[in-house]
């Protein structure tokens, strides 16, 4: 009894009381971590929709140099009315060459205030005959 009298240990309900003091720790880890994951997705999802845009806008570039290039004044004006909605289109003829430069702003998450700027630029060889 001499030695074990001195020795303090603290009893089960004073072990719980400090552990409950880290309970909310684990549960504000966890919600941290599901904000930053579908912050992170979100931002993908943004920059897979600006890479598509990115297309879109090349493509309609390379439309309107090819009718350029025909000849089809008709078809050129259709294809720039349909982009002239969020893009802007320069057709430029040059001896035997048509360039035709496509751009615009992106806004990827609607609400925010930044835009990112894709452009796509064509050429094509003018058809004999067409000047």
């Amino acid at each position: 009894m001499t030695g074990s009298m001195n020795v303090i240990r603290p009893c089960r309900g004073a072990w719980r009381q400090r552990r409950r003091g880290d309970q909310g720790v684990v549960t504000a880890e966890t919600a941290l971590a599901s904000l930053t994951l579908v912050a992170l997705v979100a931002l993908i999802l943004a920059l897979i929709g600006v890479g598509l845009v990115q297309v879109q806008v090349v493509d309609a570039a390379a439309q309107i140099a090819r009718h350029a290039a025909r000849g089809d004044t008709a078809a050129v004006e259709k294809l720039t009315a349909e982009v002239a909605s969020v893009a802007t289109v320069d057709v430029t003829r040059r001896a035997p060459m048509v360039d035709v430069r496509v751009a615009g702003d992106v806004r990827p998450i609607r609400g925010l205030a930044f835009t990112i700027h894709v452009e796509g630029t064509a050429t094509a060889v003018l058809e004999p005959g067409v000047s």
